[in-house]
């Protein structure tokens, strides 16, 4: 059903109808899943590779403090539904083909910056994973688009953005370890975490023999360094001097740094 529903349109991708197997069937839902860290790693940790683990959009939310207090579900008045309606009716209808430049700009700038984030961490997963984040939040930039009339603004641009990195990090805080290969249950929940930003680990200045030291550190191999470095050189995140034998961190990677820092 989930794999219908992400890619309704692809040929394959239609299979489960009451029918049979080769219908085109027509599916419209919205679903809420819920689970505990636990659950949750119990249930996907054999299903992390097959395709459907990349479409499920993840939101984790930590544990809070114990503040004694038990929350509540809100009521919603005549108002609230009276503008749900009014939601629901522009959904059903806006039919046809529909380009919005704004959003397909935005998604090309944020898979240039997952290609950069991919290289920074040398994660092969995370770059797999943030091409169906991509997807998913592009679909809901539609969804909005749609809801606001079929005009976009910066705060639509906004959300898609965050709803990118917040699933790739959402799925890194509960199965980073699973994704990397390690026994699910050898490792505390101390000791998960997502792909580390090599460069910003490194000095402003340094030589390849320190990459490699954090590459081993992090569990990674010693022969990756120098292809790493060459696509650092080639985002402009490092230049690198002949007299010297050191590479240095640009002033617009340090001034990037700083921006996402603050963030």
């Amino acid at each position: 059903m989930i794999r219908n529903i992400y890619d309704m349109a692809r040929a394959g991708a239609l299979r489960a109808t009451k029918d049979g197997v080769t219908g085109n069937p027509i599916l419209r839902a919205s679903m809420t899943l819920s689970a505990n860290p636990y659950s949750a790693r119990s249930f996907y940790k054999h299903e992390l590779f097959n395709g459907t683990f990349g479409r499920m959009v993840f939101s984790y939310k930590p544990r809070t403090s114990r503040d004694g207090r038990i929350p509540r579900q809100g009521k919603y008045d005549d108002e609230f539904y009276r503008k749900l309606d009014e939601y629901l009716l522009r959904l059903d209808n806006c039919k046809g083909r529909y380009i919005i430049r704004p959003l397909n700009k935005l998604v090309d700038k944020l898979a240039a910056d997952m290609a950069s984030l991919a290289d920074l961490v040398d994660d092969d997963i995370l770059w797999d994973f943030s091409k169906r984040a991509l997807h998913s939040a592009w679909k809901a930039g539609c969804i909005l688009w749609m809801l606001n009339n079929q005009i976009w603004t910066k705060a639509m641009g906004e959300l898609v953005e965050w709803l990118v990195y917040h699933d790739i990090w959402s799925k890194m805080q509960i199965f980073s370890d699973l994704l990397n290969g390690k026994d699910a249950d050898l490792v505390s929940e101390a000791q998960r975490r997502g792909p580390k930003n090599m460069l910003d680990s490194l000095p402003d200045t340094f030589n390849e023999a320190q990459l490699k030291a954090l590459r081993v550190q992090l569990g990674k191999s010693e022969e990756g360094a120098n292809a790493q470095l060459r696509q650092w050189v080639f985002r402009k995140f490092i230049t690198y001097s002949n007299q010297t034998g050191l590479y240095t961190k640009t002033e617009e990677y340090l001034g990037a740094s700083l921006v996402n820092s603050e963030k």
